[in-house]
């Protein structure tokens, strides 16, 4: 023990602490305590250490296992989920998370099996089976703004437009995980979604549907244009039609909520479908009256756009899906010849670009371009193009014109022509796409 001696005992001091030895054994008593130490190191420690490093092995094996996993079965975070992650667990390991992708866990507990890696599978597939018969859902604002993350300051990923029917995948808190017609995936928040049975969305799509035609509006509270505002609206939004009153349609919003719309704001969901011409000439003059729309970084609706958000807005509005990226968008339609000796020439860019046609442009690094497409515009002759960048704007390829834009002339990389926007794998009429018609 530590403290005072009697008289009888002897002092000795290790480490400036004095050590009563009645007997005086000091040697003997300072190699039973390291003997002890030695011993807990060798059954405590060296065992807890080398678990550890077991689990770190273990660990780094299983997340490149992971990561094999995603690249193999859902390489695009945009189309397919793949968020999975492992977990130590009172000495074993679970794997938590979700995927899109149903082959994806049976594949990963095969390549665990063969790493000689016990692993416990609690991956949720999608759709959630939590979501019950609700998997179905109509966007319910003018616009929502969706992001690849379930918070507001998570980077916005694409928006969603009034009446849109979505497939929903997930509820995490506040928000959905949804699937658009384009089949982006992104978070919204919930109050952004009526949900829908399959049976209660099929009722919706074969009930009297109106859309909003007009660039901007409001529905009202009363057959009134002075009555006080229940919801602003804009192009391209769907409503359902209830009754007429004095010029003006009685309208039912996804939730439920009523209100009015001039009749003249709006058409019935047959005739605006019949009158949809995705060709070049009415999709040219859709994205011209969006002439000054601000830019916005995942916009695709009237109150902002980014670039491959105007172009998807420009063929929606006349009837036609088509993929919501630029780099997506490069993989559609019928490529176009601007090549000589694999080097973009702007001479035979300049013969072979018809009015339309889509343009794809790079980034640049040192005043070259990387050939990653990060950009998109559409073609309207004479070497002149319209885009959004910073605004819905006209520039062009052509040195000398008063619009000529060195950025994009430099970085430009490739275009596709959508072939007088014909339906195909990647480009779907909204007349003929499930969730509009199912």
């Amino acid at each position: 023990m530590y403290g005072r001696f009697k008289p009888e005992s002897r002092r000795h001091k290790a480490g400036g602490l004095a050590y009563l030895c009645p007997y005086d054994p000091p040697k003997r008593l300072m190699n039973m305590r390291t003997l002890t130490r030695v011993l807990l190191f060798i059954f405590f420690v060296i065992p807890s250490f080398a678990m550890g490093q077991a689990d770190s092995l273990q660990h780094a094996r299983i997340i490149a296992l992971l990561q094999e996993t995603r690249a193999k079965f859902a390489p695009d975070r945009r189309v397919k989920q793949w968020m999975v992650e492992p977990v130590l667990e009172h000495g074993a390991w679970t794997l938590r998370g979700y995927t899109s992708e149903r082959e994806a866990p049976i594949y990963l507990k095969e390549a665990l099996k063969h790493a000689g890696i016990d692993a416990r599978d609690s991956i949720e597939l999608l759709p959630s089976a939590a979501l019950g018969e609700k998997r179905f859902g109509l966007a319910n604002v003018s616009v929502s703004n969706n992001r690849y993350e379930p918070r507001q300051a998570a980077e916005m990923a694409t928006q969603m437009t009034m009446g849109m029917p979505v497939e929903i995948l997930k509820k995490q808190g506040g928000y959905f995980l949804v699937r658009t017609p384009d089949g982006y995936i992104s978070w919204t928040e919930d109050m952004m979604v009526a949900t829908k049975t399959r049976e209660e969305l099929s009722a919706w799509n074969k009930g009297p549907r109106l859309v909003f035609t007009d660039f901007f509006g409001h529905a009202l509270a009363d057959a009134d244009s002075h009555a006080p505002i229940v919801s602003d609206l804009v192009s391209g939004n769907i409503l359902r039609k209830t009754g007429e009153k004095k010029g003006f349609y009685r309208i039912e919003f996804p939730d439920g909520r009523q209100g009015y719309i001039p009749a003249s704001s709006a058409q019935p969901w047959e005739k605006w479908i019949n009158s949809r011409n995705p060709n070049v000439q009415p999709v040219e003059h859709t994205a011209r009256t969006m002439m000054g729309t601000p830019y916005l970084w995942g916009g695709t609706s009237l109150k902002g756009v980014d670039c491959s958000g105007f172009i998807k807005t420009a063929y929606f509005l006349q009837g036609l899906i088509i993929p919501r990226d630029a780099s997506q968008q490069a993989g559609i339609g019928e490529k176009v010849d601007i090549f000589d000796h694999d080097t973009v020439s702007m001479a035979k860019a300049l013969e072979n670009l018809r009015q339309g046609d889509l343009l794809f442009f790079s980034a640049l690094k040192d005043g070259k371009s990387t050939g990653r497409v990060t950009h998109v515009a559409m073609y309207i002759g004479d070497g002149r193009f319209i885009h959004a960048s910073g605004l819905v704007r006209i520039n062009s390829m052509r040195k000398g014109d008063p619009d000529y834009s060195d950025w994009e002339t430099r970085a430009f990389v490739g275009a596709r022509r959508l072939a007088g926007g014909r339906a195909t794998q990647d480009m779907v009429k909204v007349s003929e796409h499930p969730l509009y018609v199912r």
